[in-house]
């Protein structure tokens, strides 16, 4: 698998629909932040004893990748996601908060 689009850097960036952007958009600013938190609590995952622990970080990893790729379509077209976060999600968040 090629790890390069041959397109250059111009410095534009796709977002999930085609749509091209400037890499200092507040899109793939948002995006890369939240990977980076994304990333956090990966580690934290892995150094993690707990297995309660592990269970709910794994889930709040899971709904950050949703969320990140609501953050990087381009348009309307949500049949391009896998995914959403739902009243549902918020919800279980909202509760996990009082638990601590």
């Amino acid at each position: 698998m090629p790890i390069s689009t041959k397109k250059g850097d111009e410095g534009f960036t796709g977002l999930l629909g085609g749509r091209r952007v400037p890499k200092h958009h507040l899109k793939p600013e948002t995006y890369g932040t939240l990977d980076e938190l994304n990333s956090f609590l990966g580690m934290a995952r892995a150094v993690s004893r707990d297995r309660k622990v592990k269970k709910i970080l794994f889930t709040i990893q899971n709904h950050f990748f949703i969320i990140g790729s609501e953050l990087a379509l381009s348009g309307k077209d949500r049949s391009l996601l896998k995914g959403e976060i739902t009243q549902k999600e918020i919800d279980w968040l909202s509760r996990l908060s009082t638990d601590f």
